[in-house]
């Protein structure tokens, strides 16, 4: 099923799950682990899988996290686009590891969320296709 996985750090839940609601809006499927509360230890792994694109809510915070390094090294391995939303004012993109630096990146940094999420679904290649994807199952009854 195709979904866009957004992987954030826990502080992130309420920008994260505006991000999910507003994709959802546009008919898009989102998988966030607070609202999609993982099964088993492979729920994550399936999600970000089965997910035709990953974003990565980048902060301090997600950049400390243990976990979202973890999924974020999963997708990078995967054959899942990786997109960076840098979603925090006070990181520049050096304060990226090299490896993120010269990933594609959407700035919601700036004064208008409202611009940043269309740069976003432009960038996803979804302007005026978004009712293409699919919820996750977990979400095709909401």
């Amino acid at each position: 099923m195709s979904h866009i996985f957004i992987c954030h750090a826990e502080v992130d839940d309420d920008f994260a799950s505006q991000l999910a609601a507003d994709l959802r809006d546009t008919g898009i499927g989102t998988w966030v682990d607070h609202e999609n509360m993982p099964e088993d230890d492979n729920a994550i792994a399936d999600a970000i899988e089965t997910g035709v694109t990953f974003l990565y809510l980048v902060t301090h915070d997600s950049l400390a996290s243990d976990m979202c390094e973890e999924q974020l090294s999963y997708a990078l391995d995967s054959p899942t686009l990786v997109v960076m939303i840098m979603a925090e004012s006070s990181l520049a993109t050096t304060d990226l590891p090299a490896r993120l630096q010269r990933r594609q990146w959407v700035d919601f940094r700036g004064d208008s969320y409202n611009l940043a999420f269309k740069n976003l679904i432009i960038s996803l290649g979804m302007e005026g296709k978004t009712a293409m994807l699919k919820p996750p199952p977990d979400q095709e009854n909401d």
